[in-house]
């Protein structure tokens, strides 16, 4: 409905799949609000043009979709998709990374969890990242998902003085806004000496495990 000096209007009707909890934010950065609308199997994307009506855009594809929500995941300034699903009836969670343009053609690989009910998205332990909490009615509990960003790191400047094989493991000490961490083993076979720029794990995100502290421990319902 449209709020004009008259009262109210409508506007055209939008054809989604199974309706139920939309979401509104700026996906493709034109200052004018958009939405996204849960259906059975994909959070249709739908972008306003400013005039009342949307136009629908290609979306996201997830299967037996049990709820949404909207943050900026990876703080890149862009409204991600974290999306609360069954996999062949294993509960999951996935986010998908937007891409500015109201697209999200990237995304991390699914998190099994039980906690998949309506979820809310908040900073529950104070580092700045959103994090979801969902509620478990199997289990008559409450649990969160913490998000893990991981940033890139890139070592340099590796002179490999020896012909032969050579295993590489990079060490962060850490500082107060980023976790300590060790790469993975890297194997580089050189025949002679040579040279190496080594580039550690790329940019991601990730959501890790962990009971809700909201309360002294798994949070029953009521």
């Amino acid at each position: 409905m449209l709020n004009t000096d008259q009262g109210y209007i409508s506007s055209p009707a939008l054809n989604a799949d199974g309706l139920w909890n939309s979401d509104r934010s700026d996906f493709n950065g034109d200052g004018i609000p958009d939405l996204a609308v849960p259906g059975v199997n994909s959070i249709a994307i739908f972008l306003g043009k400013g005039d009342g009506t949307f136009s629908l855009t290609p979306s996201p594809s997830v299967a037996n979709v049990q709820g949404f929500e909207v943050a900026d995941f990876n703080n890149d300034g862009i409204s991600d998709l974290v999306v609360t699903h069954l996999i062949d009836n294993q509960p999951s969670v996935v986010i998908c990374l937007g891409a500015g343009d109201g697209t999200f053609p990237h995304s991390i690989m699914p998190t099994a969890t039980p906690f998949v009910v309506s979820p809310v998205i908040a900073d529950f332990n104070g580092d700045g990242l959103p994090d979801l909490v969902a509620s478990d009615p199997g289990n008559n509990s409450v649990g969160a998902l913490i998000t893990n960003l991981i940033t890139p790191g890139t070592l340099d400047g590796i002179t490999l003085s020896k012909p032969g094989t050579h295993v590489i493991t990079a060490t962060y000490s850490g500082t107060s806004a980023l976790a300590s961490s060790v790469s993975l083993p890297l194997t580089i076979v050189v025949p002679t000496p040579n040279f190496a720029s080594v580039t550690l794990l790329p940019y991601r995100i990730s959501l890790r495990r962990c009971l809700c502290n909201l309360a002294p421990d798994v949070r029953k319902l009521s």
